[in-house]
């Protein structure tokens, strides 16, 4: 397989062109560290409204323009984030990148749930739904610290 010179181009291709007038989904074409990065942009377009990787934007698809514009932006974000890592990624890992730069992965790590945390948030919610008096939070109190202690 030929070396790549600079920084290869994204390529846009429709998922099928069996019939010309039902919407298709576009999927991006990269080819990165010798392999074929397949990577789905989640717009669509009818086969016949495609030419030459973008959508067609005159006359009755004027509402196409919105589809290129993520394309771009697809395109852009690709190769800011190949020229950032400079390929020392892997394809997965580009992959990940390449979703959290568009927003599609969350950043944030899920919260840790586990049984003490469980406890202290139910005394909470329950504290602050039913009230109640502070001898029957002296029993829940002792429950926990013996749960906890378990």
């Amino acid at each position: 397989m030929p070396k790549v010179k600079g920084t290869p181009t994204p390529r846009f291709i429709l998922l099928t062109q069996k019939e010309p007038k039902q919407p298709t989904y576009i999927h991006m074409y990269f080819h990165y560290k010798g392999k074929r990065l397949k990577y789905s942009t989640g717009e669509k377009c009818p086969p016949e409204a495609w030419a030459k990787g973008k959508a067609k934007t005159t006359g009755k698809y004027s509402k196409n323009t919105n589809v290129n514009l993520t394309l771009n932006k697809i395109q852009e974000l690709t190769i800011e984030t190949y020229r950032d890592t400079k390929g020392e990624l892997t394809p997965d890992q580009f992959k990940k990148e390449l979703d959290l730069r568009m927003g599609y992965e969350n950043t944030t790590p899920e919260p840790v749930f586990n049984f003490p945390n469980f406890i202290e948030t139910f005394m909470n919610r329950k504290r602050t739904t039913i009230g109640g008096n502070e001898n029957s939070w002296k029993i829940f109190r002792t429950t926990q610290k013996h749960l906890l202690d378990f």
